[in-house]
This record gives C-alpha cells, structure tokens and sequence, in this order.
C-alpha cells in the first residue's frame, strides 16, 4: 500500500470520527432531554398504577414481549418490598450512557417507596421516529 492511500484511508477515519463526536457533542443534551422525559413519563404512568399507559412508552419490540399484566406484577412486587412508589432519581454512583452507533441510552434509577427503602430500575432506550422508548427493562424491588 502506497504512503498517500494510507494517508487518504487514515484521513478519512478521522474526518468520520471528528463527525461523529460533533453530532454527540450537540446532539446529546436534545437526547438526555427526551430520554428524561421518557423515564419521567414512565414513572408518573407506574406511579398511578397506569400500566397501559406506562407501556405505551416501550418501543414497539417490548410491546411485544411485555404486556400491562407483567409490568403491574413487576410493579406489585416492588411495592410488596418497598411500598408505593414516592420518587425516583439517577442511582449513585451510576452514569447515563448514550451511544451514538447504534443509538441508545442506559439509566439506572433508584426508585423509593413509602416504606422508605429502594429498589432499582435498570432501562435502556431507543429511538422510534422522533420519541425515544423504552427498550429493555428491569424492576429490582
């Protein structure tokens, strides 16, 4: 291989990374805004014991694979273990991931309840048009 096809191939790498670190730096507050919005409607539809509304915010792939009845009973056991749910906040020490190839974000979530302890809600999510949805998740009462 010839020293200039190195230098082009190298040249475009780099060009396509640059891109792709652009498009994260200012695509990624719009992205942690509407995945936030997502998770916040997600736990006020749980919170209210609106588990069709609450699944409306899977993606269509989780629909699939979960119904209302199984989120309410992940949900009951949680509130078996901890009470009604009262809040939910990014758990300590754990980061928000967002990655851009494929998109999607990661969250961890310690949600309380009444009884005054905590469980985790583990999410990922995907975007579906110009929403993002939930993909996968688990409810650790």
């Amino acid at each position: 291989m010839k020293f200039s096809t190195i230098f082009v191939v190298l040249a475009v790498v780099l060009t396509g990374f640059c891109g792709l670190v652009g498009y994260g730096i200012i695509n990624a507050p719009q992205i942690m805004a509407r995945s936030n919005a997502t998770l916040d409607d997600f736990y006020r539809h749980s919170q209210s014991h609106d588990y069709a509304g609450a699944r409306k915010l899977f993606s269509r792939q989780l629909q699939k694979q979960m119904s209302a009845q199984t989120l309410a009973q992940q949900w009951k056991a949680f509130e078996t273990a901890h009470g009604a749910t009262k809040s939910w906040a990014q758990a300590r020490g754990t980061t928000r991931f967002i990655i851009l190839c494929p998109r999607y974000v990661t969250d961890k979530q310690t949600v309380s309840g009444r009884k005054g302890s905590s469980g985790l809600v583990t999410t990922r999510m995907v975007p579906e048009g110009k929403n993002w949805r939930i993909d996968q998740i688990t409810i650790t009462p």
